[in-house]
C-alpha cells in the first residue's frame, strides 16, 4: 500500500500564505534530509528549497521544480475540509492535491527510488521547491531566486520538468511552453447624474463597455488555437464594479479587472501597446498589476525527446502541446534551462472547490519521472 503520509502532511498546511509556504519548505527539508546529498535553503522571509542527489560534480544535471504555494480555500465552500487529505473511491480531496502537491509527492518518490536503485551515477538530480507561483509567476522570491542562485554558482541544469497536473483520464500532457499574462485594472470616469435626466450623459459604464467590446474584437475571450496548436492570446473580464448601487443614478466611476493571456507567439509589450491605444481612444485609465512573459522551447530539446521516449517505452498515451496557464517555466527558459511543463497527477477542480486527484495516476506520474532520471 502506498504511503501517503508526506502528501497528507503537505495538504494539512495552508500554503496560500507566506507562513504556510515556509512551513512547507521546513516539512520538505525534514523529509529530504536523510536522502539528499545536500540541502540548500534560499531566501529568508520567503523560502525555497534545493535538494541535491547523486554526483555533486556532474555537469549532467536534471532539475525538477514544484511550487509549494496554493490558491486560497474556504472550509465553508468545500464538501470536505480542504486542509485534510480525504480519500473517497480512489479520489483524494484537498487544496493543492493537484496544483501541485501531488506532483511534488510523486517527484520525490521517483528521485528517492532512483537513488535507492543506484541510478544516479554520473548525474546530478536537483529538486527545487519554490514559493510564490500562484500570485502570477512574476515573483522575485520564488523560482527567480532559485535561478539567480544557479547563475551565481555557475550551476546550470541541462533541463527542467515542472510536473503540473493533467486532467482526469486524459493523455499525459507534455507542454513545450505556456502563455504569459498581463493583469490590468481599467478605470472609466464620467459625470454622476440622475438616470432620468434629459441632459446628455457621460456614462462611465458605457465608456468602459465600449472599450471592452473593442478589446474583445482584438483578443477573443475564448482561447482559440492557431494552426500549429499554440494557444492564441485572449482577454477575460474577471471583475467589474462602479461607485454606485442605486437604480436611478448614473455613476461617475466604473472599473474592471482584465486577465490577458499572451500566446507564446506574441510579445507582452506588443499586446499591452495595443490595449493602451484602445484605452486612449475611449478615455480609459489602465494600471498594469502583473506582467509575466510567455515562454516555449524548441521541439529538438533533449528533455522533450527523452520524455517522448519514456511515454512510448511505457505505452503511455501522450500529447505534445502548450499550457494555457502561466507558470514559472519562463524563469528557467530565460536562463537557458529548457523546461517542460506537465506529466503530473490527474486532477479536477484545480483552483476551485473540492480540488481532487486520482490516486491511480500516482504510479504513472512517478514512473515517468523515474524513467526520465534513468535515461538522463
Amino acid at each position: 500500500m502506498r504511503d501517503l503520509k508526506l502528501l497528507k502532511s503537505m495538504v494539512e498546511i495552508n500554503s496560500s500564505t507566506v507562513d504556510g509556504q515556509n512551513k512547507m519548505i521546513e516539512l520538505l527539508k525534514n523529509y529530504l534530509s536523510p536522502h539528499a546529498n545536500k540541502i540548500k535553503i534560499i531566501g529568508k522571509e520567503r523560502k525555497n528549497i534545493l535538494a541535491f542527489f547523486g554526483d555533486m560534480k556532474s555537469k549532467n544535471i536534471l532539475l525538477f521544480n514544484g511550487h509549494v504555494d496554493t490558491v486560497s480555500a474556504s472550509k465553508d465552500d468545500f464538501k470536505f475540509n480542504p486542509f485534510s487529505l480525504v480519500e473517497q473511491d480512489d479520489v483524494l480531496f484537498g487544496r493543492g492535491t493537484g496544483d501541485m502537491k501531488g506532483g511534488i509527492y510523486c517527484t520525490l518518490n521517483a528521485i528517492i527510488r532512483a537513488k535507492n536503485e543506484k541510478l544516479l551515477k554520473d548525474k546530478l538530480i536537483i529538486f527545487a521547491g519554490t514559493c510564490d507561483e500562484e500570485t502570477g509567476s512574476d515573483s522575485e522570491f520564488g523560482a527567480s531566486a532559485v535561478v539567480d542562485y544557479f547563475l551565481t554558482e555557475n550551476l546550470i541544469p541541462s533541463a527542467c520538468l515542472i510536473p503540473e497536473p493533467n486532467k482526469f483520464n486524459a493523455p499525459l500532457k507534455i507542454n513545450l511552453g505556456h502563455r504569459g499574462l498581463i493583469w490590468i485594472k481599467a478605470v472609466s470616469t464620467g459625470i454622476k447624474m440622475h438616470s432620468g435626466s434629459v441632459h446628455k450623459e457621460d456614462n462611465a459604464i458605457v465608456s468602459l463597455e465600449d472599450f471592452l467590446h473593442s478589446l474583445r474584437k482584438k483578443l477573443t475571450n475564448q482561447p482559440k488555437k492557431d494552426k500549429k496548436g499554440i494557444p492564441c492570446s485572449s482577454a477575460r473580464v474577471t471583475n467589474i464594479k462602479s461607485d454606485n448601487d442605486e437604480f436611478n443614478v448614473v455613476p461617475d466611476l466604473c472599473e474592471c479587472n482584465i486577465d490577458v493571456r499572451v500566446s507564446p507567439l506574441d510579445k507582452n509589450k506588443d499586446i499591452l501597446k495595443m490595449i493602451q491605444k484602445l484605452a486612449v481612444k475611449y478615455g480609459i485609465k489602465l494600471e498594469v498589476l502583473k506582467n509575466t512573459p510567455s515562454s516555449m522551447i524548441k521541439r529538438k530539446e533533449r528533455i522533450l525527446q527523452e520524455l517522448v521516449g519514456v511515454c512510448e517505452e511505457e505505452n503511455f498515451e501522450y500529447e505534445i502541446g502548450y499550457s494555457s496557464a502561466t507558470c514559472d517555466a519562463h524563469f528557467f527558459n530565460n536562463a537557458k534551462i529548457p523546461t517542460v511543463v506537465g506529466l503530473g497527477v490527474d486532477a479536477k477542480n484545480v483552483h476551485a472547490n473540492d480540488e481532487c486527484i486520482s490516486k491511480k495516476s500516482f504510479q504513472k506520474c512517478e514512473d515517468v519521472m523515474f524513467n526520465l532520471i534513468k535515461r538522463w
